[in-house]
């Protein structure tokens, strides 16, 4: 036999629960420059999350956001914020 709920708990629609359907459509768009071009995202990312959209996550790159460098352990816990200004720069191999 189940035991009944008492009606506590979280609710289906409450956003702890996951359904974040209903926060989102009430955030703003992100304008931030990337490599000096203008740039759009429907809702605020990570530095992980930023270079997973432009395929860059598997190249070795350093990230800089408003000049400050962003360490690689902390690209998925840093948020692009709106008027952000982001250079990612490639290290490129090579010598002499």
């Amino acid at each position: 036999m189940r035991a009944r709920s008492t009606g506590g708990g979280v609710r289906a629609g409450s956003p702890t629960r996951g359904n974040l359907g209903e926060l989102s459509a009430n955030v703003p768009p992100v304008e931030y420059v990337l490599n000096g071009a203008a740039q759009t995202a429907g809702a605020p990312l990570s530095v992980l999350e930023l270079l997973t959209r432009f395929e860059l996550l598997k190249r070795r790159v350093a990230v800089a956001i408003n000049a400050e460098v962003v360490p690689r352990s902390r690209f998925g816990e840093v948020w692009i914020r709106d008027g952000d200004h982001v250079e990612v720069i490639h290290a490129v191999g090579g010598g002499a």
